[in-house]
């Protein structure tokens, strides 16, 4: 296995995808549960490729919302996430909002 990426749920806002977004905004949050690289296939592109992936099936599902979780002893991915655009929202989650989000990746 090169990589794995693992979309959870797509879901209207509740607690595990919640945030005060104003009335207009969809209520569609996309969950990515695990993008994994395998060791030895880091810096090759690989997981930027899944991270749009799983943006453009996010955008596919006209959610407002990308949520994926972040080991928070994990700098380097942590650092990969928030270059990507996703900012912390809470201890291990990030969050992308997909409705301000000019992609970065390429």
């Amino acid at each position: 296995m090169t990589a794995r990426l693992d979309i959870g749920h797509v879901r209207r806002q509740t607690a595990a995808c919640s945030s005060s977004l104003p009335r207009w905004r969809s209520d569609i949050c996309v969950v990515v549960d695990q993008l994994l690289v395998a060791p030895g296939h880091e810096r090759m592109g690989v997981g930027h490729r899944l991270l749009e992936y799983a943006e453009q099936y996010a955008i596919e599902r006209r959610a407002s919302l990308l949520r994926i979780a972040v080991e928070s002893d994990n700098s380097a991915a942590r650092n990969f996430y928030r270059r990507a655009g996703f900012l912390p929202v809470e201890r291990e989650l990030f969050e992308l909002d997909l409705e301000r989000h000019t992609p970065q990746l390429t």
